[in-house]
């Protein structure tokens, strides 16, 4: 059933139930003030004898007067006897029901005379005699069910109107939703995901339509990133390829010295080691699935060490570190990858011959280099997947190795930086007090 459709039958059968509640408890009321009414007719014509002895005459001569004052044509009143016999009554062709109770006292009950309501009153006297008053419901009951009507009028008008209402309204709060769905309908047929969105319905739908927008946005920069890594994949796997298969090539020719095969030899391996580090970064950050590292008590300063070790032997760069022996809580292979890649950045865009500096301190390690400034506006973008600065888009990379140092410092609680300096260009990264739980999963 469509959302319009059952907006209104809900709202239409809380209309009906409050209305029929509503009518019910009128009709109620009015039914009890009515029968009050007639109650008190019969109190106010035959009541001021309750107080007497009993019977005596002058009450016969009241009941047989014709001006009738005990009672009028709208009712009838008929005395008993104590042997339960008619003493007089004002209209002999009704036969009131003798009382039933025993004791004196008043007693009032409807009951049905010759297929008449009445409202009957009988009091008892102390000699057992007994004062009958009673009036027709006949006026009172139609004038009920014209009640009775007026209110089913009224109650179906009501309810009516208000599934007229609920038609529209619902329409209107239902037609946000049904453009969302369509939305939705269109992008699992297309794969369009530039399909534009309506977010200014009020309330808890426009919020939806908000969040369905979000979700979207989302997508869409999912999906460029992914057709950014493709293209980024592709540029990066062409070049080390490439040198590998003319190393290949030459080797195979058999046309080179031994110091040439050597050099090839030495080519293909750092191409090689190229694509082993760029499959790496790609694996570790094209799915955002989020790996798993047991955090343990780690050495920073000696992971540090180990990583500028194996940059310094790669490279033959002068490398130094410098730093109190430090532990902190983190995972081992995350820190270390976060430093390699550093150590890696600095190595690329560093000047021929200078030193590289590292430096650890109590919780944040800097990696220093002698290398050309980054633009001031990009500082702040180095970190981000994919990103190259303008000046080394012709450099090999894949733009993900210091993103890669950004997620694994969030995940310890810190954060990477990058800023320059009088001689160059220092990056590092802080840690803080990350929750041991949270930072298992370092990207």
């Amino acid at each position: 059933m469509r959302l319009r459709v059952q907006l209104v039958v809900l709202f239409g059968l809380l209309v009906a139930v409050a209305t029929s509640a509503s009518g019910l408890l009128a009709y109620a009321a009015t039914s009890d003030e009515a029968v009050a009414a007639v109650d008190g007719f019969l109190e106010a014509r035959a009541g001021p004898r309750r107080a007497g002895p009993g019977p005596t005459e002058p009450i016969v001569d009241e009941v047989a007067a014709p001006n009738r004052r005990l009672v009028g044509d709208d009712s009838v009143f008929t005395l008993l006897g104590a042997d339960g016999g008619v003493v007089v009554t004002s209209d002999g062709a009704v036969v009131l029901p003798p009382p039933t109770q025993v004791e004196a006292g008043v007693a009032v009950s409807s009951v049905s005379i010759d297929g008449v309501r009445y409202r009957l009153r009988s009091e008892v006297f102390n000699d057992g005699t007994a004062a009958l008053a009673a009036r027709s419901l006949a006026e009172t009951e139609a004038t009920l069910s014209a009640v009775r009507n007026r209110l089913l009028v009224i109650g179906v008008l009501i309810t009516s109107a208000a599934v007229i209402v609920a038609w529209f309204v619902a329409g209107r709060l239902a037609r946000p939703l049904q453009r969302l769905s369509a939305a939705a309908e269109h992008i699992t047929a297309t794969g369009d995901l530039d399909i534009p969105l309506d977010t200014s319905a009020p309330g808890e739908v426009g919020q939806v339509a908000s969040s369905f927008s979000g979700m979207l946005e989302a997508f869409r920069r999912s999906n460029a990133q992914q057709q950014q890594l493709v293209v980024d994949a592709g540029h990066e796997l062409r070049t080390p390829l490439t040198t590998l298969r003319a190393n290949v090539e030459l080797l195979a020719s058999g046309r080179l010295t031994a110091a040439d095969s050597a050099q090839a030899l030495k080519l293909v391996g750092a191409e090689l080691e190229e694509l082993t580090n760029l499959t790496v970064e790609l694996v570790e950050l094209a799915g955002d699935q989020p790996i798993e590292a047991e955090m343990t008590a780690v050495d920073l300063d000696e992971v540090a060490h180990a990583a500028a070790a194996r940059a310094r032997a790669r490279s033959g760069r002068e490398i130094t570190v410098e730093g109190p022996p430090t532990s902190v809580a983190g995972s081992a292979a995350g820190l270390d990858r976060a430093i390699s890649n550093l150590l890696g950045n600095a190595l690329k865009f560093s000047t021929d011959g200078t030193p590289i500096e590292v430096k650890v301190g109590n919780a944040d390690v800097v990696v220093q280099n002698a290398g050309p400034k980054i633009p001031e506006d990009d500082l702040e973008r180095v970190f981000e997947r994919f990103y190259r600065v303008s000046t080394s888009r012709s450099l090999p990379g894949s733009g993900l190795g210091l993103a890669i140092v950004a997620a694994i410092a969030a995940a310890h609680g810190g954060r990477a930086f990058a800023r320059n300096t009088a001689t160059g260009v220092e990056m590092g990264f802080t840690l803080g007090t990350a929750d041991s739980d949270e930072a298992r999963n370092w990207l």
